[in-house]
């Protein structure tokens, strides 16, 4: 194993009949926005019994989320199953929007910002004092837009490809379209 695996020490899987099986479940952190688990466990009932596989997520890093810890499955007589847990690893990034109309430029509170991810449309609303929190935008450049209260402007979005599960962007000033 690398030593970006880490083994959680409680993991279990358990049988249809109530026993628990002791499981393997490394969980790979991987660089990219998915982590990798490979599931072994010995004594599983087969044909067409239910075993419920799950992870201990207290034991895996906050950076990564799932949408289910427990799975059911029914692996064939001397057989197996590959098991996705669809793991995914959170990052984000936050930093300040202002806007500037002359000379004065103050704080972009509560205004929506849009942009296009992937072909599609993405919104997020700024809070107090112009403060944003995004997640799960790919590293890359967005032509945004942010309007309210007849206020509109055009500014670019760097998202860095970064380690840490949040990045602070530096705060960005958009000025006023005439």
């Amino acid at each position: 194993m690398d030593s970006a695996t880490r083994w959680p020490p409680s993991a279990r899987a358990h049988g249809r009949n109530g026993h628990a099986v002791p499981a393997v479940i490394p969980v790979q952190l991987a660089l990219g926005n998915s982590a990798r688990q490979r599931v072994a466990a010995e004594r599983l009932e087969w044909f067409a019994i239910d075993n419920q596989i799950s992870i201990n997520t207290a034991n895996v890093p906050l950076e990564f989320s799932f949408p289910e810890s427990i799975r059911v499955v029914s692996p064939p007589y001397r057989g197996g199953a590959v098991i996705d847990f669809h793991a995914k690893r959170l990052q984000a990034v936050t930093g300040t929007l202002k806007i500037k109309s002359g000379d004065e430029v103050k704080p972009a509170e509560f205004y929506q910002v849009s942009l296009v991810v992937d072909g599609r449309p993405f919104t997020f609303p700024t809070g107090r004092g112009g403060e944003y929190h995004v997640e799960d935008l790919k590293p890359g450049r967005y032509a945004a837009r942010l309007a309210a209260n007849g206020h509109a402007c055009a500014f670019d979005l760097v998202v860095p490809s970064s380690e840490t599960p949040i990045a602070e962007l530096p705060a960005i000033v958009c000025e006023v379209e005439r």
